[in-house]
């Protein structure tokens, strides 16, 4: 069995929590380890190492394959930054809601009293129209 030399090993550690901006910066380093890879790749393909065909084709897979794993945890990292603002935004979708709706029952109660006319039927003035 041959020996494969001058493959890099990445070691990726992903928190899963953390603030958006800690995510953006994983995301950063994580791109930054792929365009470096991508490029051990490009080196490979094109180098005169005076290895093997075989040696560089098993070098080039491994490559590929960190590549790959890489891409998937950047994938991964984003799905969860955009189900954290998803999160944030009907977070704060909701509390404005129960805002809106706490000042409109306050506002009805107050008007429901005071209010009488054609428009707004009481108890006593309410007409049934049937068609």
């Amino acid at each position: 069995m041959s020996s494969i030399s001058g493959v890099s090993s990445v070691t990726i550690t992903v928190s899963s929590s953390g603030s958006s901006s800690s995510s953006a910066n994983q995301i950063a380093q994580l791109t930054k380890q792929v365009q470096k890879l991508s490029e051990e790749v490009k080196s490979l393909s094109s180098g005169s190492s005076g290895q093997t065909t075989q040696e560089v084709q098993q070098q080039e897979e491994m490559l590929q394959e960190q590549i790959q794993m890489l891409e998937a945890q950047i994938a991964q990292l984003e799905a969860q930054q955009a189900q954290s603002s998803q999160q944030t935004a009907a977070a704060s979708a909701a509390s404005s809601a129960t805002a809106a709706a706490t000042s409109a029952t306050s506002s009805t109660s107050q008007s429901s009293s005071v209010e009488e006319g054609v428009n707004k039927p009481t108890a006593q003035n309410q007409i049934n129209i049937y068609v």
